[in-house]
């Protein structure tokens, strides 16, 4: 056990999530659960960014309306939770410590709009700002399912010709929807916040009874590693998808690509999420010296 997890602030956070998960598994009402989700990670207090629609999304800028190179973040949450509200804590983070405007995309949720449609709309961001003559730069961001869908549109960019992003930051990142790794049976007793039963839910609602869990869209862990930019990852040891940025990082390495992984003792999936904690004031400060270079 770290010193963190037995700190107060550590107990009060997994108090905080415990109460959450018992609310999410004992309702069927979506618009509940993501409401709660909100209400789990407390910005009300926080300044909102600047709302634009750029490439017909609706995005919320921080740290500034515009700038040359700028960050695209999609948000965590499966595909089926989380916004930019929920995420305007980590969003005013990595502005802050990268000295880079942060833009969240605001993507379409599952099930009422399942695979492809968030990678369009992350697709039709990314577009519009390769297209703005105004912008020299972009990076790609995102936690948990965001990872996954940064990779996406990474994937789809190149597809489409589209200048490659400067570097790309995963934060826990969900890149097997099939949920092989061993990490989802060896840790699932330790994440105190994400269990494999919610993320295959998750995984059916995004695409399907019938998905093909193995496309590397949704799946990135499977994608063609050669022409990744440069890349890091920060994950903990006690989170669940921890063997995807294992298996990420293994591959891209094996093919000539830079990719940072650090791994952080304790700490569970999205730990970032939680600025109280200071693991998380760590890895927030690591990656936004890296975005900053």
């Amino acid at each position: 056990m770290t010193d963190t997890q037995e700190s107060g602030a550590y107990a009060a956070v997994a108090q905080r999530i415990a109460e959450a998960r018992t609310d999410w598994e004992s309702s069927r009402d979506l618009t509940y659960i993501r409401r709660r989700f909100e209400a789990l990670f407390d910005t009300s207090e926080l300044t909102a960014g600047t709302r634009r629609v750029i490439g017909g999304i609706a995005t919320e800028a921080f740290g500034a309306a515009s700038g040359r190179d700028p960050i695209l973040y999609f948000h965590g949450g499966g595909y089926q939770i989380g916004s930019l509200v929920s995420h305007r804590g980590i969003m005013t983070e990595l502005a802050e410590r990268s000295f880079r405007p942060v833009i969240g995309a605001d993507y379409r949720l599952a099930p009422e709009y399942r695979f492809p449609a968030a990678i369009e709309d992350g697709l039709s961001v990314y577009r519009a700002l390769c297209e703005d003559p105004a912008v020299e730069r972009i990076s790609l961001a995102g936690d948990s399912a965001g990872g996954g869908l940064a990779l996406a549109v990474l994937q789809r960019a190149e597809a489409e010709h589209l200048p490659a992003p400067a570097s790309v930051v995963l934060i826990s990142p969900w890149l097997d929807i099939g949920l092989r790794g061993p990490s989802y049976e060896d840790r699932a007793g330790r994440d105190i916040f994400s269990v494999p039963a919610a993320l295959r839910l998750m995984a059916r609602s995004y695409v399907g009874k019938d998905g093909d869990v193995n496309d590397p869209l949704v799946s990135p862990v499977h994608m063609q590693m050669d022409r990744l930019p440069s890349m890091m990852i920060h994950a903990g040891d006690a989170d669940i998808t921890l063997s995807d940025s294992l298996t990420f990082a293994e591959r891209a390495r094996s093919a000539g690509r830079s990719v940072g992984l650090r791994i952080w003792p304790g700490m569970f999936h999205h730990f970032q999420m939680f600025p109280v904690l200071p693991e998380a004031q760590e890895s927030l400060a690591q990656l936004g010296a890296f975005l900053a270079k």
